[in-house]
């Protein structure tokens, strides 16, 4: 995978693995050169075969730009996320705009506090 730029603590991401579907995910802690990153699933269980993470994952970009997941050393890959609103009950991702100014989930048919 190519570095798609530096990654900071904060910052919204897709992580794919193992053919599954991309799963939103956010930047808890990253490492100075945003080369290793702590991820945190807002939905809370994200599973990959041969396992699950219950709320974090942690990640790190090899030489060639690849990504893997550092308990179980296989390929994932990490992008990050266009300006959206992830629902931090279901973990749903919206890009549309008023979504993310009133922190409404259309899934959860909720408007979000924090």
């Amino acid at each position: 995978m190519t570095i798609d730029g530096t990654f900071r603590t904060g910052d919204r991401v897709l992580v794919g693995a193992h053919g599954q579907a991309d799963v939103a995910a956010r930047v808890i802690l990253a490492s100075p050169d945003g080369r290793s990153l702590m991820l945190e699933f807002p939905g809370g269980l994200f599973g990959v075969a041969g396992g699950a993470y219950l709320g974090t994952m942690p990640v790190l970009q090899q030489a060639d730009g690849r990504w893997i997941e550092l308990i179980n050393q296989r390929e994932v890959s990490v992008r990050k996320v266009p300006a959206s609103f992830i629902c931090p009950r279901c973990g749903a991702v919206s890009y549309n705009p008023n979504d993310l100014r009133e922190r409404y989930c259309g899934r959860c048919h909720v408007f979000v506090d924090d």
